[in-house]
């Protein structure tokens, strides 16, 4: 049967060929995923610090326990309150939900922080801020766990 095509021992002989074409392909693919994981594994640290930066900053701004007292205009507020206090609580929480939004998009750019506010000389009590000032509770944002979008998945596989 030589003319009925290869034989087993015809198959033996058989090697793959090495151009230098494939192997610079191989090396090349070889590249790309080891960058790709690298990549991975630095926006996965990044998330991470981000995160944690979000949650020192919001601890920051957490409600504190007092004794509380009832406004003219029929708002509650902790008598221990100045202006000073609800100045630095909404410094600290738009750096928190900077650091928030940062950690869904590590590769973003960071902007510099800007720096604490300065204590006035004589704040206003709780009792005489207006409304806008107020801190609203941090329960908004601690309670606010985001539903992480699809695309961040390799590196917030973590927190899913």
């Amino acid at each position: 049967m030589p003319g009925k095509g290869p034989t087993p021992m015809h198959l033996s002989r058989i090697r793959p060929r090495f151009t230098v074409r494939s192997l610079m392909i191989a090396v090349a693919i070889a590249g790309l995923l080891m960058g790709a994981s690298l990549w991975v594994v630095e926006m996965r640290t990044r998330s991470l610090a981000y995160r944690s930066r979000a949650y020192d900053f919001l601890g920051m701004s957490a409600l504190w326990l007092g004794k509380g007292g009832v406004t003219k205009d029929g708002r509650w507020v902790n008598l221990y309150d100045d202006e000073n206090r609800y100045l630095r609580n909404a410094w600290a929480r738009g750096l928190a939900e900077k650091y928030w939004q940062l950690a869904l998009r590590p590769w973003l750019p960071v902007e510099p922080d800007p720096p604490p506010p300065e204590p006035l000389a004589h704040p206003r009590s709780a009792l005489d801020c207006p409304a806008e000032l107020q801190q609203r509770g941090p329960w908004c944002l601690w309670a606010r766990q985001p539903v992480y979008p699809w695309w961040t998945f390799p590196w917030t596989w973590y927190n899913q």
